[in-house]
């Protein structure tokens, strides 16, 4: 099926009309069935929850008070314990905290009086037009340090876990230390399920049969990429069967259900952020979505895709009726060392946001956003559901930074997501080369370049550069053009260098570093740790 959105991303005055129709809460009006999504929210219930402090009312305020009239049309719902414990009245996995005796009294309050967080969020959502999806953390592995949410299972059946390690009392403070050293079973996912085993599998199985029995959801999200280890190393791809399996019994527990309740139960599904890392993993994508075991593909993680991985998503898909979304999510490293924790992130967030619409993706999906708490985050639900909004407003187009490499704590990929950030080119050290074209080619995706009509942006290009030392000659280039930087390096390593927008493709374009010559005092290679397109609008 040929998608017409990724054709013409615009809202027609009549449908705009609609969907402030549909918001009211008087109740709305059924949502078509193969319209896609312009925003989906993967709600951390953790923290609205915690946030509450006790009273639904606050509760529902937190989820659904920053959604309202914005572009977000779905609501992925994660109860925040990470689908190996029940942050909600499970007739399957037991209460968080209640293998170390520290189950959540305010929670229990909730459910003697009636108030089970997923009838809530069902309810209040669908109250506002919002379509709500369960979201299932498919391996979290937050377990392995928060104490609460290690379940009984995995204590009482450590042969199903991927790591080899010791269980430590609750009381400790940590839940599982490393037993054998190794290199690609670190500490951070010695708790990860391994699905490979036929009892591992059919507990995620029960798990979901249970939400959809029990719970009106629209959907439910298979969230792969908490955490993409599912298999032991080396053997995912060759597993990707036994996972494909899995998936096609989940699509047929859902349609069985939406055939009893005469109303379809979808499914989505989160990988990487390209198909050669989906593949390592053992996600048979293209199977999934020939064999129709999927009507929503989400695409990305904290490791964000390039256009052209999303244009092979958008090909992958564009013949059927499956629906393409990119995950937005807070860069692992942006110019001044600013994270997903600090700031407002704004501009960057509407580079991504753009770019992903410009390379054809159905829909924006956001994850591990708060703006319950975060009043930036609440302003940009209006703006990134709808390209047109963003063609005129500051941007920043970043290259992606992997968590791993030169200057970095973790020198390999030993993450919980080994296979991201595969091609991520930073951070890199600059070495000396022999030839004058050898330049280190950084891709940055450029969804706007500034010239249309109205005022123009200031435009700029960004690199933070670390171990500078007097007598360093560096020189750059964007498109094969040679640039001039508009001075000095400041002692934070961050070099600017004014552009014009003819210098720049509306799509993938090549910033250039050489090394010409090292200083005599360095102690160490230059890092290229950042490298961002800044659009400045007046």
């Amino acid at each position: 099926m040929n998608h017409p959105s990724r054709l013409i991303h615009c809202w027609p005055l009549f449908q705009a009309i609609a969907l402030a129709c549909t918001s009211t809460l008087s109740g709305a009006a059924p949502r078509p069935d193969d319209k896609p999504y312009r925003v989906i929210f993967n709600c951390d219930g953790q923290s609205v929850f915690a946030n509450a402090n006790g009273d639904v009312a606050a509760y529902v305020d937190n989820v659904f008070g920053p959604l309202v009239d914005t572009h977000v049309d779905a609501l992925f719902w994660n109860d925040g314990a990470g689908g190996n414990t029940a942050n909600y009245d499970s007739r399957v996995l037991e209460r968080t905290g209640q293998r170390s005796g520290n189950v959540d009294v305010t929670l229990d309050r909730w459910l003697r009086e009636g108030n089970d967080p997923p009838e809530i969020i069902v309810r209040e959502g669908h109250r506002r037009g919002i379509d709500v999806f369960y979201s299932l953390r498919v391996n979290d592995i937050h377990d392995s340090f928060l104490p609460n949410e290690f379940a009984s299972f995995k204590a009482q059946h450590p042969e199903w876990l991927l790591g080899i390690a010791k269980i430590k009392a609750p009381g400790d403070g940590h839940v599982l230390t490393p037993e054998v050293p190794s290199e690609v079973y670190s500490a951070e996912f010695l708790s990860s399920l391994n699905f490979a085993i036929p009892e591992v599998r059919d507990l995620k199985l029960r798990t979901i049969r249970d939400v959809a029995e029990r719970y009106d959801f629209d959907g439910v999200e298979l969230d792969l990429m908490r955490f993409p280890r599912l298999f032991r190393a080396f053997l995912e791809y060759r597993n990707s069967a036994v996972l494909t399996d899995f998936v096609r019994t989940v699509r047929q527990t859902l349609r069985e259900r939406g055939t009893q309740r005469g109303r379809p139960f979808k499914l989505a599904v989160r990988v990487d952020e390209n198909l050669v890392a989906c593949r390592l993993d053992g996600f048979d994508v293209r199977t999934w979505v020939d064999e129709g075991l999927i009507d929503l593909l989400i695409v990305g993680d904290y490791a964000f895709p390039e256009g052209r991985d999303v244009r092979d998503f958008d090909r992958l898909t564009e013949d059927s009726p499956v629906q393409l979304y990119v995950c937005v999510a807070h860069p692992n490293k942006m110019i001044g060392g600013k994270t997903f924790l600090q700031g407002d992130s704004s501009s960057v967030l509407r580079g991504l946001a753009a770019n992903y619409w410009h390379n054809g993706a159905d829909g924006v999906y956001l994850f591990n956003w708060f703006p319950h708490t975060k009043p930036y985050q609440k302003a940009l639900l209006h703006q990134v559901g709808d390209p047109l909004q963003l063609a005129r407003v500051d941007k920043i187009f970043p290259a992606d930074c992997s968590e791993y490499g030169p200057g970095l704590k973790r020198k390999g990929p030993s993450s919980p997501r080994y296979h991201n950030w595969l091609f991520a080119t930073l951070p890199v050290a600059l070495h000396a080369v022999q030839q004058r074209k050898s330049f280190t080619l950084i891709p940055v995706d450029v969804a706007d370049r500034g010239d249309g009509d109205g005022a123009r942006p200031a435009v700029r290009l960004w690199l933070e550069l670390k171990n500078l030392v007097p007598g360093d000659q560096v020189v750059f280039q964007i498109n094969g053009s040679p640039l001039t930087p508009s001075g000095p390096a400041g002692s934070d390593g961050l070099l600017t260098l004014p552009l014009m927008s003819q210098q720049l493709k509306v799509g993938r374009n090549q910033v250039g570093v050489r090394l010409v010559e090292r200083g005599r005092n360095a102690a160490g290679p230059i890092l290229l740790t950042a490298v961002e397109i800044h659009l400045d609008y007046p």
